[in-house]
């Protein structure tokens, strides 16, 4: 355009109105850009040169740099601040008197910065790209030329500049153009991930935090007297059982007895069947206050004709140890474990801390229907592939002597432990832990052959089969929040197939079936147990009839009579159970809380098998290994002070006879790390930019040092629009100056030409009516254009 032309408008039926004339440039003298000496005018330059332009990498290093100090955030898991202790300018003294959330929003600022620093060094990299392919031989297609200054616009994903040039790409199976649609589309949206990205990682989370070294340089170990065979034994057998206190045999245990949890299982008993309160029961240890969770998971099997119980808890020792350890360091160290507010302790070896499983089978059987013969009362056994295999279906006899003798009473409940490996049939046997009889009351209706309704007072046998074994067990002591140590076997249903299931088997690490002699499970059925029924009474059983009995109610009915042919109002008791689904029948639903009552029971009493019969130490300083310094766990119990006679040196070979273990440290806070899978997607978007940036740094400075040329022409849209002002007309664009209609428009293939000597344009398409891809015009190494 000549200087002074008009530039005018035309309106339908109107006149043309001239936009300026050349006295504009007498009014307004340095307006116009040429006219003056205001304004430098552009000297001619080359657009490949030799020199490297290590200039233009100062944003990538930028980037990387700004990646870097993001990522060693959370690589060395820099810790901000506790939870509770955010205000605290003592020991938060980054926040600057700020609270969280305003600190939260302001870092949400460098954030940002960041991400413009990324965006923009990916720009550069997909421009980089499109620079080369312009100044190449084929070019590159217009829709992708445009696509090249738009990295972070999502509306161009969905254009036509975009998918025109892929498909026609494709289609065409042009492999260097398909590349760079991927790279430009690919860039696109990652730099809409990367902001989020860079927030997650800069902005502070709140979870729990490794704490390196909680106890000032010490390691702390704590021990229980005794080797892992005495605190896990495979053989609980009638001369363990004679070891005990010899009140464990009667109702005036004490706490060191497997059974003395009896009177926690009757008040949970009562609950439940008043109530029907899951089987979760918290139990609290004597001295170091720190309480498990005994619980149990009912018929997770449908369709079965019997009822099966798993019931777990943590072990007694451990959960004394865990408690007493706790208490010790909490009030005597002087490590940064008595400045966390909210501390969670879990010890590092898994395999040593151990958990008794209890899988418990039940099936129930009328007393008035077995003496006929009518059914014959067994031991199941099908439902055992949970933890111990055995394809048999219909279970192994009870033998007559444990259930068909003469009854003088059929109100009344019964409790007996069985040893199996006694017990066969047919040359089979039962491979489990132990065998076990409860017979219930119940009030029984059923008609006669004459048509007539009547009642009975009737037995119901429920024979039972036990499998028991120790499994490894994560632990998670948070104190300060809740005494209850939690256990990763609170959901007993995930040891069912474990014998078949070899992953299931490692990651839980089960052990063998625990073999349990009926002189050492009688020690929880402990006689003269003083027992209140659901109505009131007061009765004198055994401690597991105890238990059963809290489901017991005392009725007057109208009961048949076989003898007299007649009814009498008479007396009945009724084992009532807390759940009755609309699904099962009486029988199941008995046979389901038997299985767990039973469960529950011996659970609890495995976690007791060895406490009260062990010391718990701790080495204060394990610095010198063949003479430690020691700290009596249980006389310092209750005190804040630890006396002389709490003290003593421990040989360190001795130490084969205890059962170590060492607490790692967690705090509660704002903090930077990875242990999100959040925080891990955020650290690989940000290092796929730091290995792409990287490569890209080190290609150009090889490219430059083999090739010896290098080009930053048209690094921004502005340059480009000049060089279009600057280039020859194209035919292929003829009728696009309102706009784009055409698909094909897109597709066109684009480069830059040399026009005469001194200048270069933009070639669309073709040039001079045939083809403008090719060697012909390409710019020169050095050559300055203008």
């Amino acid at each position: 355009m000549s200087k002074g032309t008009n530039i005018t408008m035309a309106e339908s039926g109107g006149t043309y109105q001239q936009l300026f004339d050349n006295s504009d440039d007498q009014k307004n003298p340095g307006q116009f850009y040429r006219q003056n000496s205001l304004f430098r005018d552009e000297k001619n330059k080359a657009v490949v040169t030799r020199g490297p332009n290590i200039l233009t990498y100062w944003i990538h290093i930028l980037a990387l740099g700004c990646t870097a100090a993001v990522l060693q955030l959370s690589f060395r898991q820099v810790y901000w601040a506790d939870e509770n202790n955010w205000g605290n300018y003592d020991t938060n003294k980054w926040s600057l008197g700020f609270d969280q959330e305003e600190v939260a929003n302001a870092l949400q600022f460098p954030a940002k910065l960041h991400e413009i620093f990324i965006v923009c060094s990916l720009s550069a990299i997909i421009f980089s790209i499109v620079r080369r392919r312009l100044i190449g031989t084929r070019g590159i297609p217009f829709g992708f030329l445009m696509g090249g200054y738009q990295a972070g616009s999502t509306e161009y994903l969905f254009s036509k500049s975009f998918w025109a040039p892929l498909r026609h790409s494709f289609m065409n199976k042009k492999k260097g153009a398909i590349a760079v649609g991927f790279a430009i589309g690919l860039g696109i949206v990652y730099a809409n991930v990367v902001g989020p990205s860079s927030a997650v990682l800069i902005v502070p989370s709140l979870s729990w935090w490794e704490v390196r070294d909680p106890y000032n340089g010490q390691h702390y170990p704590a021990y229980i007297d005794g080797d892992m065979r005495g605190l896990y034994p495979q053989n609980l057998d009638a001369s363990l059982a004679r070891e005990y206190d010899r009140r464990c045999s009667t109702s005036d245990m004490t706490s060191s007895c497997p059974g003395s949890g009896n009177p926690d299982l009757v008040d949970y008993a009562t609950a439940y069947a008043n109530e029907n309160i899951a089987p979760n029961i918290t139990l609290t240890q004597l001295y170091g206050r720190a309480s498990r969770v005994l619980t149990a998971t009912k018929n997770p099997i449908e369709g079965k004709n019997t009822s099966i119980s798993i019931a777990s808890t943590l072990h007694s020792d451990i959960t004394e140890m865990t408690g007493l350890f706790w208490h010790y360091v909490r009030s005597n160290s002087d490590g940064l474990i008595h400045k966390i507010s909210r501390p969670q302790l879990t010890p590092n070896e898994r395999f040593i801390v151990r958990s008794p499983v209890v899988q418990v089978q039940c099936k129930g059987f009328r007393w008035h229907d077995a003496i006929p013969k009518k059914v014959e009362p067994a031991f199941p056994t099908d439902l055992f592939a949970g933890l111990a295999q055995s394809d048999d279906k219909s279970g192994i006899p009870v033998p007559p002597q444990y259930w068909n003798y003469t009854r003088q009473f059929y109100d009344r409940t019964n409790f007996t432990w069985v040893n199996l490996k006694d017990v066969s049939w047919n040359g089979k046997t039962v491979s489990a832990s132990i065998g076990a009889l409860a017979s219930v009351p119940y009030r029984r209706r059923f008609q006669l052959d004459s048509g007539k309704d009547v009642s009975i007072q009737e037995t119901l046998l429920i024979p039972c089969v036990l499998d028991a074994r120790w499994t490894a067990t994560d632990i998670i002591y948070d104190p300060t929040e809740d005494d209850t140590i939690v256990a990763n076997t609170t959901n007993p249903t995930s040891f069912f197939g474990a014998i078949h299931d070899i992953d299931v088997r490692n990651k839980y690490g089960i052990g063998s079936m625990i073999l349990v002699d009926t002189a050492w499970a009688d020690l929880l059925n402990v006689p003269n147990t003083t027992a209140h029924t659901k109505s009131g009474e007061v009765l004198q059983v055994g401690a597991m009839e105890a238990i059963m009995m809290q489901f017991v109610v005392n009725k007057t009915t109208d009961l048949y009579d076989f003898k007299t042919n007649d009814t009498k109002l008479s007396n009945y008791r009724s084992f009532r159970p807390p759940v009755w689904d609309p699904s099962s029948n009486y029988v199941d639903n008995t046979t389901e809380t038997i299985a767990a009552i039973i469960s529950l029971a011996m659970a609890d009493g495995l976690s007791r098998v060895s406490y009260g019969s062990r010391g718990y130490a701790m080495a204060l300083d394990d610095r010198d290994p063949a003479n430690l310094t020691m700290v009596d766990l249980l006389k310092q119990a209750g005190s804040q002070n630890i006396g002389p006679e709490a003290n003593f040196t421990q040989e360190a070979i001795e130490r084969n006879n205890y059962v170590s273990l060492t607490f790692a440290v967690r705090r509660y806070g704002w903090g930077y790390g990875y242990n999100t899978k959040t925080a891990k997607f955020a650290i690989s978007v940000l290092m796929i930019h730091g290995v792409v940036a990287s490569c890209y740094i080190i290609y150009g400075l090889f490219h430059w040092l083999f090739n010896q040329w290098s080009s930053s022409s048209w690094g921004d849209v502005g340059e480009l629009f000049a060089l279009a002002m600057l280039s020859s007309e194209p035919r292929a664009l003829r009728g696009a100056g309102a706009g784009i209609d055409e698909w094909d428009t897109w597709k066109l293939d684009v480069m830059v030409r040399v026009k005469g000597d001194e200048r270069v344009e933009l070639v669309f398409g073709d040039r001079n009516g045939g083809a403008a891809a090719g060697n012909e015009g390409r710019v020169r190494h050095m050559e300055k254009y203008r």
